[in-house]
């Protein structure tokens, strides 16, 4: 059995990854009056960090190439990820803010207790409603093991300093990948969090 350094694993996780499913539920969760604006607010303060290109470090020439098309392939997953969030959010303002309008015409020739429930079995329908599942395409799953698969080969044949150097620059070439991903899904979540 061989012992290999936890330090050297290469996780190909950026944050944005997570953090758009996680503050999209949270945005949907307002739209359907189940969570306060500010609760969105408080989700959108864990954003992940923005990398400026000027502070990312030189990649080794072996790993050039595999990183700059993970980062290509993870900006492209990303950016479709916050289109399908953000798609789905606007139509579900939408289908809330028609809802409301049907009720508020219907109330007067309604009593209250009915128009309730017709209001709480349509959002309960909306709540039902499948979430954007923004899976990694086998592109990016075959790129990204390779750039590991490299990796992994250099093991024991170069320092481990070096090695951790290495991680450290593909993570953070990976995160800035993620940028304008992230100020364009910042953007439509202030759009949608907005008063109508």
């Amino acid at each position: 059995m061989s012992y290999v350094d936890a330090r050297l694993h290469l996780p190909i996780l950026p944050p944005l990854e997570r953090f758009i499913p996680v503050v999209g539920e949270v945005v949907r969760k307002v739209l359907l009056g189940d969570e306060a604006v500010s609760q969105a607010h408080h989700a959108l303060t864990f954003m992940p960090p923005r990398i400026a290109a000027t502070s990312l470090p030189p990649l080794p020439a072996a790993y050039r190439e595999d990183a700059e098309r993970v980062g290509r392939l993870l900006d492209m997953h990303m950016q479709r990820s916050s289109r399908e969030w953000t798609a789905h959010l606007r139509q579900l303002k939408r289908s809330v803010k028609a809802l409301t309008e049907r009720l508020r015409r219907q109330r007067t020739a309604r009593n209250h207790p009915e128009l309730t429930r017709t209001l709480e079995a349509e959002l309960q329908r909306l709540r039902e409603a499948p979430l954007p599942n923004c899976r990694r395409c086998a592109e990016l799953v075959e790129a990204c093991s390779t750039l590991k698969a490299a990796f992994s080969r250099s093991y024991g044949s170069e320092r481990t300093a070096q090695l951790l150097q290495t991680r450290e620059a593909i993570e953070r070439h990976v995160c800035y990948s993620q940028n304008s991903s992230l100020d364009q899904f910042l953007h439509d979540v202030q759009e949608l969090l907005r008063p109508s």
